[in-house]
Formats: C-alpha cells, sequence, structure tokens
C-alpha cells in the first residue's frame, strides 16, 4: 500500500533481514499504487516487491516486522530529478548540439545516449554519497 500524505510517500513492508549493520525491508505489493499521484514516476508502481537497505540504528526490528517506510516528497523530487530530468536535458543537449556540429543524426543520436550513459555510469560510480542524502524513515507497526 502506498499512501502520500501532505509531504511524505508511505510505503507497507516487512523486514526479510537483519544483520548488525543493516536491515532489509520487503515492501510489499503496490495495490494502492492506482490512486497514487506519483505512481507515473515512482518505480514501486513497476514492481511487485522491491528490496530495500536501510541502517540499523536503534530499529529493534525482527525477522518478519511489519513496517512502514517512509520517504520525504522533496527527496522523491530529488530522485526524480536525478534520474529522468537531468539524462533527458542531456541528451537533449548533446543530441541538438551534435547535430549541428557533424551534421549527422546517427552519430549524433549515439552520442547522446552514450552521453546519458556516461551520466549513469557516474550516478554509479557516486552511489554511496547519494545513499547519505537518501533518507528512509522505519516506524514498526503494531
Amino acid at each position: 500500500m502506498v499512501t502520500t500524505s501532505g509531504k511524505t510517500f508511505e510505503h507497507l513492508g516487512r523486514v526479510v533481514e537483519v544483520t548488525h549493520n543493516s536491515v532489509r525491508i520487503a515492501i510489499d505489493g503496490v495495490a494502492g499504487c492506482g490512486s497514487c499521484q506519483a505512481k507515473s514516476v515512482c518505480a514501486m508502481g513497476d514492481a511487485v516487491e522491491k528490496d530495500l537497505v536501510v541502517d540499523n540504528k536503534d530499529l529493534a526490528l525482527n525477522l518478519n516486522d511489519q513496517v512502514r517506510v517512509i520517504l520525504k516528497q522533496s527527496q522523491g523530487m530529488r530522485a526524480v530529478t536525478l534520474g529522468y530530468v537531468f539524462p533527458l536535458i542531456i541528451l537533449l543537449c548533446v543530441l541538438i548540439s551534435a547535430v549541428q556540429v557533424l551534421g549527422n543524426e546517427v552519430e549524433a543520436g549515439l552520442f547522446s545516449v552514450g552521453a546519458v550513459g556516461i551520466y549513469y555510469l557516474f550516478l554509479r560510480l557516486f552511489r554511496k554519497k547519494l545513499e547519505e542524502k537518501f533518507v528512509f524513515i522505519v516506524e514498526k507497526i503494531d
């Protein structure tokens, strides 16, 4: 179930693994996505079950505990911007520039797709730094 309450997105899940440093949570099926306003840009909308790993800081969670995972709306918008908006801007800018410089649409298209690939490679390389910026709040459901 997905709910949007004011400035947060909430997903229900269950704890599937607990270690000293982290907790792995399986986000349940997305039955509530049909009414969610962010369903078109949310990666949860196309998944039956999605795993999420969060730091195990004073969570006191056990295996199979039901939890609510909360993400601030501003962080969700940051994720959409990094994952979709910036790559689109890069694609269009490189495509238009390359067509003007090269005059060959096929080469320009290859350059623009390559530029987006490099962008995603940099996101992958800096994922640890990005993970620090995205903070998930986990609440145990009694």
